[in-house]
């Protein structure tokens, strides 16, 4: 399930120059992860399916400021998906970076028609990475290990989540952008891009709501249907 939740600004630029940083991943995911502590609501790593989009265009020189954004929260898991929204209801407001934005409305979005092929689009670009000894190896689209570790990640949580073994595989990756996303003083490389998969129909809308690669709880990964 996805839902879009619109925020607009409460304290236009409380101070002169306020201002969200650029790598403003870490306040968005403190934000979320609020939301569910004030839903009580405990993410456990291996059982944690959502991800999210980042907030839109609203660049200017020394930072970004969005008199308005949507954010879409996806998570095949109906247990997440309600308790982030009461928590966002319950707060009622997002702060990032000293900025104060109000909930305006949510809703639930559409769910798209799947067959067994299906192109998705991000909204958050994918980051992906081998962990070995305590290091993160960052795996980039020319390396095929990077399709096979999306896909093998997408298929190990769809059997935790359904108790079934999945079919999913992707055919094809077009990079539409490359990203260098800082998180608390480590970047990660990151891509927009346009993915096609084909699998079972379970397993792709499971795609879509889960999300693709890694760190998604960070702001990476979460995808849409292009239409």
């Amino acid at each position: 399930m996805k839902l879009a939740l619109i925020y607009e600004i409460l304290n236009p630029r409380p101070f002169k120059g306020a201002l969200i940083p650029f790598n403003y991943n870490y306040f968005l995911a403190s934000a979320i992860f609020g939301f569910f502590r004030c839903s009580g609501y405990k993410i456990h790593d291996e059982k944690a399916f959502f991800s999210y989009s980042l907030l839109g265009k609203g660049k200017t020189k020394n930072g970004l400021f969005f008199p308005e954004f949507k954010l879409i929260f996806s998570s095949p898991l109906k247990e997440e998906v309600i308790a982030f929204l009461e928590g966002a209801l319950k707060q009622g407001k997002i702060i990032l970076n000293d900025l104060e934005y109000g909930l305006k409305t949510a809703f639930a979005l559409e769910t798209p028609e799947i067959e067994n092929e299906v192109v998705f689009r991000t909204i958050s670009p994918i980051t992906v990475f081998l962990s070995r000894n305590g290091k993160k190896i960052f795996l980039y689209p020319d390396n095929e290990a990077f399709r096979k570790t999306i896909e093998k990640d997408l298929l190990r949580d769809y059997e935790s989540f359904s108790g079934k073994r999945g079919e999913f595989k992707i055919e094809e990756i077009e990079i539409k952008k490359r990203k260098s996303i800082e998180i608390k003083n480590f970047k990660f490389p990151a891509f927009h891009a346009e993915i096609k998969a084909i699998g079972d129909k379970e397993t792709l809308y499971f795609a879509l709501y889960r999300g693709l690669g890694k760190k998604r709880k960070f702001g990476f990964g979460c995808v849409e249907v292009k239409k």
